[in-house]
Protein backbone atom coordinates (compact mmCIF):
# COMPACT_ATOMS: atom_id res chain seq x y z
CA UNK A 1 0.00 0.00 0.00
CA UNK A 2 2.98 1.98 -0.28
CA UNK A 3 3.41 2.48 -3.77
CA UNK A 4 3.15 5.78 -5.07
CA UNK A 5 -0.14 7.34 -6.88
CA UNK A 6 -0.09 9.44 -10.01
CA UNK A 7 3.58 7.95 -11.81
CA UNK A 8 2.47 9.94 -14.95
CA UNK A 9 2.97 13.21 -13.55
CA UNK A 10 6.60 14.35 -12.89
CA UNK A 11 6.71 15.86 -9.40
CA UNK A 12 8.57 18.83 -8.32
CA UNK A 13 11.38 18.69 -6.01
CA UNK A 14 10.11 18.00 -2.48
CA UNK A 15 6.33 17.64 -3.15
CA UNK A 16 4.35 15.75 -1.56
CA UNK A 17 3.11 12.19 -3.88
CA UNK A 18 0.16 10.33 -2.57
CA UNK A 19 0.72 6.71 -1.94
CA UNK A 20 -2.33 4.07 -2.43
CA UNK A 21 -2.77 3.69 1.19
CA UNK A 22 -3.30 7.35 1.78
CA UNK A 23 -5.63 7.18 -1.18
CA UNK A 24 -7.53 4.95 0.29
CA UNK A 25 -7.94 6.46 3.60
CA UNK A 26 -9.27 9.43 1.77
CA UNK A 27 -12.16 7.29 0.04
CA UNK A 28 -12.98 5.24 3.08
CA UNK A 29 -13.10 9.62 4.53
CA UNK A 30 -15.50 10.35 2.00
CA UNK A 31 -17.78 7.23 2.71
CA UNK A 32 -18.12 8.01 6.21
CA UNK A 33 -19.66 10.95 5.32
CA UNK A 34 -22.49 9.39 4.08
CA UNK A 35 -23.03 6.34 6.51
CA UNK A 36 -26.61 7.62 7.62
CA UNK A 37 -27.54 7.90 3.92
CA UNK A 38 -26.57 4.57 3.00
CA UNK A 39 -27.86 2.31 6.42
CA UNK A 40 -31.32 4.26 5.02
CA UNK A 41 -30.70 3.05 1.37
CA UNK A 42 -32.30 -0.77 2.67
CA UNK A 43 -29.60 -1.95 0.37
CA UNK A 44 -28.50 -4.52 3.16
CA UNK A 45 -25.17 -3.90 4.36
CA UNK A 46 -24.85 -0.75 2.10
CA UNK A 47 -21.46 0.71 3.89
CA UNK A 48 -19.97 -2.55 5.23
CA UNK A 49 -20.05 -3.35 1.33
CA UNK A 50 -18.76 -0.44 -0.07
CA UNK A 51 -16.02 -0.18 2.75
CA UNK A 52 -14.89 -3.69 1.46
CA UNK A 53 -14.77 -2.61 -2.26
CA UNK A 54 -12.94 0.57 -1.39
CA UNK A 55 -10.33 -0.89 1.04
CA UNK A 56 -8.90 -3.52 -1.41
CA UNK A 57 -10.09 -1.75 -4.68
CA UNK A 58 -6.48 -0.82 -5.58
CA UNK A 59 -4.54 -3.56 -4.44
CA UNK A 60 -3.60 -4.62 -8.17
CA UNK A 61 -1.44 -1.26 -7.97
CA UNK A 62 0.88 -3.26 -5.97
CA UNK A 63 1.89 -5.34 -9.01
CA UNK A 64 0.98 -3.37 -11.79
CA UNK A 65 1.85 -0.13 -10.47
CA UNK A 66 -0.70 2.93 -10.40
CA UNK A 67 -2.38 3.35 -14.13
CA UNK A 68 -3.73 7.02 -14.30
CA UNK A 69 -7.53 6.94 -14.96
CA UNK A 70 -7.57 8.48 -18.56
CA UNK A 71 -5.23 6.11 -20.16
CA UNK A 72 -7.57 2.81 -18.73
CA UNK A 73 -10.28 5.18 -20.22
CA UNK A 74 -8.65 5.41 -23.82
CA UNK A 75 -7.14 1.85 -23.31
CA UNK A 76 -8.47 -1.02 -22.81
CA UNK A 77 -5.39 -3.19 -22.01
CA UNK A 78 -4.82 -1.16 -19.03
CA UNK A 79 -7.85 -2.37 -17.14
CA UNK A 80 -7.79 -5.68 -18.73
CA UNK A 81 -4.33 -5.98 -16.73
CA UNK A 82 -5.77 -4.79 -13.83
CA UNK A 83 -8.90 -6.77 -13.40
CA UNK A 84 -6.80 -9.89 -14.38
CA UNK A 85 -4.72 -9.14 -11.25
CA UNK A 86 -8.01 -8.30 -9.41
CA UNK A 87 -9.27 -11.60 -10.28
CA UNK A 88 -6.36 -13.80 -9.34
CA UNK A 89 -6.30 -11.38 -6.12
CA UNK A 90 -10.08 -12.75 -5.15
CA UNK A 91 -10.64 -8.73 -5.54
CA UNK A 92 -12.60 -9.22 -8.75
CA UNK A 93 -14.69 -11.96 -7.56
CA UNK A 94 -16.56 -9.85 -4.04
CA UNK A 95 -17.39 -6.78 -6.47
CA UNK A 96 -19.02 -9.26 -8.56
CA UNK A 97 -21.58 -10.38 -5.76
CA UNK A 98 -21.71 -6.70 -4.66
CA UNK A 99 -25.00 -4.59 -5.12
CA UNK A 100 -24.94 -2.37 -8.27
CA UNK A 101 -25.44 0.67 -6.12
CA UNK A 102 -22.53 0.21 -3.71
CA UNK A 103 -19.98 -0.75 -6.38
CA UNK A 104 -21.19 2.59 -8.38
CA UNK A 105 -21.09 4.58 -5.35
CA UNK A 106 -17.11 3.01 -4.88
CA UNK A 107 -16.72 3.99 -8.17
CA UNK A 108 -17.92 7.45 -7.45
CA UNK A 109 -15.74 7.96 -4.44
CA UNK A 110 -12.29 6.85 -5.78
CA UNK A 111 -12.97 9.55 -8.56
CA UNK A 112 -13.71 12.00 -6.09
CA UNK A 113 -10.84 11.37 -3.90
CA UNK A 114 -8.44 11.66 -6.95
CA UNK A 115 -10.43 15.28 -7.50
CA UNK A 116 -9.39 15.95 -4.05
CA UNK A 117 -5.88 15.50 -4.65
CA UNK A 118 -6.07 17.25 -7.94
CA UNK A 119 -7.44 20.08 -6.42
CA UNK A 120 -4.90 19.81 -3.09
CA UNK A 121 -2.04 20.13 -5.48
CA UNK A 122 -3.35 22.90 -7.81
CA UNK A 123 -3.54 25.33 -4.16
CA UNK A 124 -0.39 24.30 -3.57
CA UNK A 125 1.27 25.49 -6.48
CA UNK A 126 1.31 22.46 -8.88
CA UNK A 127 -1.22 22.23 -11.79
CA UNK A 128 -1.43 18.59 -13.29
CA UNK A 129 -1.60 18.58 -17.15
CA UNK A 130 -3.30 15.70 -18.74
CA UNK A 131 -2.63 15.10 -22.41
CA UNK A 132 -4.87 12.75 -23.02
CA UNK A 133 -5.78 14.42 -26.29
CA UNK A 134 -2.32 16.07 -27.63
CA UNK A 135 -4.33 19.04 -29.19
CA UNK A 136 -6.39 19.91 -26.47
CA UNK A 137 -4.24 18.74 -22.98
CA UNK A 138 -6.23 19.66 -19.90
CA UNK A 139 -5.92 19.84 -16.28
CA UNK A 140 -6.40 16.83 -14.21
CA UNK A 141 -9.21 18.23 -11.55
CA UNK A 142 -10.86 19.32 -14.95
CA UNK A 143 -11.11 16.08 -16.48
CA UNK A 144 -11.95 14.43 -12.99
CA UNK A 145 -14.75 16.56 -12.20
CA UNK A 146 -16.49 15.93 -15.31
CA UNK A 147 -16.23 12.57 -14.56
CA UNK A 148 -17.58 12.68 -10.81
CA UNK A 149 -19.95 15.06 -12.24
CA UNK A 150 -21.29 11.99 -14.90
CA UNK A 151 -21.21 9.23 -12.29
CA UNK A 152 -22.96 10.96 -10.06
CA UNK A 153 -25.84 11.72 -11.73
CA UNK A 154 -25.80 7.96 -13.17
CA UNK A 155 -25.59 7.46 -9.04
CA UNK A 156 -28.87 9.62 -8.69
CA UNK A 157 -31.09 7.25 -11.41
CA UNK A 158 -30.44 3.78 -8.08
CA UNK A 159 -30.68 6.25 -5.20
CA UNK A 160 -31.87 9.94 -4.94
CA UNK A 161 -30.84 10.86 -1.82
CA UNK A 162 -27.41 9.03 -1.98
CA UNK A 163 -26.36 11.40 -5.06
CA UNK A 164 -27.43 14.85 -3.44
CA UNK A 165 -25.36 14.21 -0.27
CA UNK A 166 -22.73 13.24 -2.34
CA UNK A 167 -22.92 16.83 -4.42
CA UNK A 168 -24.18 19.05 -1.27
CA UNK A 169 -20.68 17.97 0.84
CA UNK A 170 -18.15 17.56 -1.75
CA UNK A 171 -18.85 17.96 -5.42
CA UNK A 172 -20.93 21.49 -5.22
CA UNK A 173 -17.89 22.08 -2.53
CA UNK A 174 -15.04 21.17 -5.48
CA UNK A 175 -16.62 22.80 -8.05
CA UNK A 176 -16.58 26.32 -6.85
CA UNK A 177 -12.59 25.59 -5.85
CA UNK A 178 -12.11 24.73 -9.01
CA UNK A 179 -13.95 27.75 -11.05
CA UNK A 180 -11.76 29.61 -8.85
CA UNK A 181 -8.47 27.54 -9.89
CA UNK A 182 -9.42 28.07 -13.44
CA UNK A 183 -9.89 30.90 -13.54
CA UNK A 184 -6.98 32.59 -11.66
CA UNK A 185 -4.97 30.58 -14.03
CA UNK A 186 -5.82 31.81 -17.01
CA UNK A 187 -6.05 35.48 -15.60
CA UNK A 188 -2.88 34.83 -14.68
CA UNK A 189 -1.00 33.05 -17.97
CA UNK A 190 -3.34 36.20 -20.22
CA UNK A 191 -1.04 38.70 -18.46
CA UNK A 192 1.90 36.92 -18.99
CA UNK A 193 1.42 35.78 -22.48
CA UNK A 194 -1.13 37.76 -24.24
CA UNK A 195 -1.11 36.76 -27.96
CA UNK A 196 -0.76 33.37 -28.01
CA UNK A 197 -3.45 31.36 -26.41
CA UNK A 198 -2.91 27.79 -27.87
CA UNK A 199 -3.96 24.90 -26.18
CA UNK A 200 -0.08 24.01 -26.46
CA UNK A 201 1.14 27.31 -25.33
CA UNK A 202 -1.01 26.84 -21.82
CA UNK A 203 0.58 23.76 -21.05
CA UNK A 204 3.62 25.10 -21.65
CA UNK A 205 3.51 27.99 -19.13
CA UNK A 206 1.60 25.66 -16.64
CA UNK A 207 4.71 24.01 -16.82
CA UNK A 208 7.30 26.69 -16.94
CA UNK A 209 5.73 28.13 -13.79
CA UNK A 210 4.81 25.47 -11.28
CA UNK A 211 8.14 24.93 -9.78
CA UNK A 212 8.23 29.08 -9.36
CA UNK A 213 5.18 28.81 -7.39
CA UNK A 214 5.49 25.75 -5.63
CA UNK A 215 9.04 27.89 -4.59
CA UNK A 216 7.18 30.87 -3.71
CA UNK A 217 4.82 28.74 -1.49
CA UNK A 218 7.74 27.22 0.94
CA UNK A 219 9.03 30.56 1.22
CA UNK A 220 5.40 32.03 1.77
Amino acid sequence: MYTKRYTAFEFPDGFRRQTVAEHVFGCLNILSTLKGSLYASNVENAYEDASHILLHHDDAEAITGDIPAPLKDSKGEYQREENNVLLQLGTMESVEKTPKLVVHLAHCIDMLECLYYSVECALSGFVMVVEHNRTNPDYLHNIALESVKKRVEELASMNTAIAEELNAKHVIILARSIFNLNFNEKTRYAKDNRRTKSPKSFKEYTQRTKEQRCKNNAQA
